[in-house]
């Protein structure tokens, strides 16, 4: 008889996210959310400055669409930081809970940033996802749900398969 695990609370996934990540949180970002903001608005990048983008509520409300121009080692900086926000705030449409799941859609960029995850890193994503998807009450299901089909479930539709077969 297999043995059923307890679901995880959001807390615990908050760790989890923050303990696959903390490598990446520990280094800077090459290129910050204030500055993919501005990327985004087609106006001067700005330089990191570790007061003005502190990572906080605030500064991930008011940035939230900079994550669509980080490259893969900015964007793992702050996936833990745009994650934990969008479990705290789960219930409520968010723009940093729809940005961040947006972030882990598929058809993914080029180069991938979704294929630089670790396995653990993975893990820890899909079972972020899964709490927005599952959780009653989330605001962000439908997105999340998307997200899972297109990459994050075995057999998705955009994720290359490991076990493709031999050319015949």
């Amino acid at each position: 008889m297999q043995e059923i695990q307890p679901r995880m609370t959001a807390s615990d996934l908050i760790h989890k996210i923050r303990a696959a990540f903390s490598e990446d949180i520990a280094k800077p970002p090459s290129i910050t959310l204030r500055t993919g903001d501005a990327l985004d608005d087609h106006a001067v990048p700005h330089a990191f400055d570790p007061i003005i983008d502190a990572v906080t509520d605030g500064y991930l409300e008011t940035y939230p669409w900079g994550i669509a121009h980080l490259d893969a080692d900015s964007w793992r900086h702050y996936l833990p930081q745009l994650a934990d926000y969008a479990i705290r705030h789960f219930s409520r449409g968010t723009l940093v809970g729809e940005a961040t799941v947006s972030s882990l859609c598929a058809p993914d960029r080029d180069p991938s940033r979704l294929a630089t995850l670790t396995e653990w890193q993975e893990e820890a994503i899909t079972q972020f996802l899964e709490f927005l998807a599952f959780t009653d009450g989330s605001a962000h299901q439908e997105e999340a749900c998307r997200a899972i089909d297109e990459w994050w479930s075995p057999d998705a539709m955009y994720r290359p398969s490991s076990t493709r077969a031999c050319d015949e």
